[in-house]
């Protein structure tokens, strides 16, 4: 949390992009929180360790891009995953890489 003398409530949403063209009052407020939400960094990865295959969902009239959907985690990441919350071989993640939010699945012959 901070505080701040010169922002107010209203600013400091409008920084985190454009929210308003959102009419659903419940989306809108899923994507404002989204850029609240904590994470636990798991593991380091190289530019060459993620494959971004996947097209991206693009909404120019909003000036954003959204991907929806799932992506595929190795059985290896999955593992160390795994230990470090102290879980037991779960087939789904939910996960945030580089300001993008989703889930990934478990593909064993990664």
């Amino acid at each position: 949390m901070f505080i701040s003398n010169t922002l107010d409530r209203n600013q400091i949403i409008k920084s985190y992009g454009e929210f308003e063209q959102e009419k659903n009052v419940l989306k809108r407020m899923a994507r404002i929180g989204q850029n609240l939400s904590d994470t636990v960094p798991i593991v380091d990865l190289t530019v060459s360790q993620i494959n971004n295959k996947l097209l991206d969902i693009k909404d120019y009239s909003l000036k954003y891009i959204f991907t929806d959907g799932c992506g595929n985690i190795s059985q290896e990441l999955a593992e160390l995953v795994d230990k470090e919350f102290g879980l037991l071989k779960c087939a789904a993640y939910q996960i945030r890489l580089g300001g993008v939010k989703g889930v990934l699945m478990l593909k064993p012959e990664l």
